[in-house]
């Protein structure tokens, strides 16, 4: 199966996609999520925006005699083991709500068949990273 990587050389479509259908979260009702991270420094150096994929599960907290339920990112890519609150992850990765797709198992196993590539697989997000990238030395 090719693997559209619009990340320019990760492995994030592909690396979330095996966690979705993995069984390490399967009782989770994880999501899979194709979104746009970056427009920010880090380093010293920009960091365009570009497209990045991840899952994200609910599971219940507690805190003192109150439970609560929370949702976490999980990000396997590029060797990495991340896994924090989504509200971190967002603020770190300056992710908006807007530039952000969810999956289902269910229905990202039909995306792939149709597609035939892990991701992204919304035209939108490939526009707004071509965009960011043409306006950076990066896309030259």
């Amino acid at each position: 199966m090719k693997c559209y990587k619009m990340n320019r050389g990760g492995d994030c479509y592909e690396a979330a996609y095996r966690l979705l259908t993995s069984t390490e979260f399967m009782m989770r009702n994880p999501m899979l999520v194709h979104g746009i991270v970056g427009g920010f420094e880090f380093k010293g150096k920009f960091v365009p925006q570009h497209g990045h994929a991840w899952i994200e599960y609910s599971e219940e907290g507690m805190m003192g005699p109150n439970t609560y339920l929370q949702t976490i990112a999980v990000d396997r890519s590029n060797g990495n083991d991340a896994q924090m609150p989504v509200e971190l992850y967002y603020y770190f990765g300056c992710v908006r709500d807007d530039q952000v797709r969810k999956y289902s198992v269910e229905d990202a196993m039909k995306m792939i068949c149709r597609e035939q590539h892990y991701g992204p697989w919304e035209q939108e997000l490939i526009n707004i990273e071509d965009k960011s990238l043409k306006e950076t030395s990066y896309g030259e």
